[in-house]
């Protein structure tokens, strides 16, 4: 039986990434990506499940498919997932709601609880599970709470996609917790704390077997909520073996990793069973840089090593997207030559190029703020696309601009239709996408390009 008290859950976005959606929406281009049209926070979805389970009525509010005002949120409590892009946003929200109960939690209050803590009722820092229902209960009234961690996985519930008041045309499931690698600019770790743990074979394997009857037959398409899906290549051989056995049908998994794996033959020639797109994290190929650090694939550092692995890959099917970012101490505007050659050379099927960002209490951001480099702290900044601090071989403004150029200057509308005329539709229809988004991002970044250039 329910309990009367009842739960919103709301997952916020940037305001540049609201606009865009509202002009995709118009223009029928949601409902073309998706199917539906329909969104969700994978995030919001399992909070609702574990309330669900406990007895709570629950409702969810993302903000993809619309813009969340207050007069949307029913709930007597109010759970908000704060992101640092979103938190202004996310306190704002908060100030309006001040008749209900209001908890945080998410990434952005891994670093900055005590800054929450001034906007809610309560602020949560790390993992949930074990701690939620006293909060909900009233028993537990400390404003700032330190959650345990989830040892045993395997103990949770499936996520319950019947939550949803559609049928979602993709699923978002995540097997693992924390990472093995410690990056300099990843806050993974002061989320999710030190150790990587994960789900048994045999529960991935149950939980798909779940969906598929869920979803009449066939999963749609998977995005694996995970930093590194094949930490243990072992694991992902095995699972991707079992489903094959089991007859489970996918329609498409995409991932992110890195390339530790390609070393194991069977894993790679098992990928040609299944339709499979890996991120790989490439995160810098900047020779300086590179020579600072241990490549991911052993001692070399030679980049014919990238090639040779993406093409081992790609030779079974698989898609590989490349993550890179721009911003390290060695990079000047001569980087992204570097990098769009390195993405022309291996042949890499797409690739994205976010900012370096130094947030809260990652080893980077601590490194910044103790150089005093942080040029802003307006969260609203933080997403990837602006530079929020000094770089070391450029300036702000520099670094900003040469950001911007590069990015309207490779996504051409016209090399997007070049990609569709030679049946390369899937690439070509990205790449038109994103020539659209960053034609738009820098009308939008411009003041912020006037702010690093007055000085900055």
């Amino acid at each position: 039986m329910m309990r009367s008290k009842k739960i919103s859950i709301v997952g916020l976005i940037t305001p540049f990434y609201l606009g865009m959606l509202k002009k995709m929406r118009t223009a029928g281009k949601i409902v073309k990506m998706t199917g539906s049209g329909k969104e969700y926070f994978a995030t919001n979805l399992w909070l609702a499940t574990i309330l669900n389970q406990m007895g709570y009525e629950v409702e969810q509010l993302c903000e993809i498919n619309g813009e969340v005002r207050p007069e949307h949120i029913t709930g007597d409590t109010v759970m908000i997932n704060v992101y640092t892009a979103t938190a202004n946003k996310c306190y704002h929200l908060a100030t309006q709601l001040k008749d209900r109960k209001i908890i945080m939690g998410g990434p952005h209050i891994a670093h900055y609880y005590e800054e929450a803590s001034c906007h809610a009722d309560h602020v949560i820092v790390g993992e949930l599970e074990n701690v939620i229902d006293g909060v909900l209960k009233g028993t537990d009234q400390r404003k700032i709470i330190f959650g345990e961690q989830v040892k045993n996985l395997d103990s949770l519930p499936f996520m319950n996609y019947g939550l949803l008041d559609f049928k979602p045309d993709f699923v978002r499931p995540f097997f693992s917790r924390g990472c093995n690698h410690h990056c300099s600019f990843c806050d993974i770790p002061t989320i999710w704390g030190d150790g990587w743990r994960t789900s048994s074979v045999d529960r991935m394997v149950a939980e798909f077997s779940s969906m598929a009857k869920f979803f009449g037959g066939e999963v749609p398409r998977v995005d694996f909520m995970e930093p590194n899906w094949i930490a243990s290549a072992k694991r992902i051989r095995e699972f991707l073996q079992r489903i094959r056995a089991e007859g489970i049908k996918i329609k498409h998994m995409g991932a992110d990793c890195t390339l530790n794996f390609v070393n194991d033959d069977e894993l790679v020639r098992e990928m040609q069973h299944h339709k499979i797109t890996l991120g790989i994290g490439f995160e810098t190929v900047n020779p300086v840089t590179r020579s600072k650090k241990e490549n991911q694939l052993g001692k070399t550092k030679e980049t014919e090593i990238y090639f040779d692995a993406i093409k081992k890959l790609q030779d079974q099917g698989v898609w590989v997207h490349g993550f890179f970012s721009y911003g390290y101490e060695e990079d000047t505007p001569d980087s992204l030559k570097i990098i769009e050659d390195f993405v022309h050379k291996s042949k890499m099927n797409s690739f994205a190029l976010s900012i370096l960002t130094p947030f809260g209490v990652s080893p980077l951001g601590k490194k910044m703020r103790a150089e005093q480099r942080i040029l802003t702290e307006d969260w609203d900044y933080y997403d990837y696309l602006h530079f929020v601090y000094r770089p070391a071989s450029m300036t702000a403004y520099e670094a900003q601009k040469s950001f911007n150029d590069f990015m309207i200057k490779y996504y051409t509308p016209l090399k997007g239709a070049g990609k569709m005329i030679q049946g390369r539709v899937r690439e070509g229809f990205k790449h038109l996408i994103m020539s659209s988004f960053f034609n738009k991002l820098q009308k939008h970044t411009q003041p912020y390009l006037e702010f690093l250039q007055n000085g900055k």
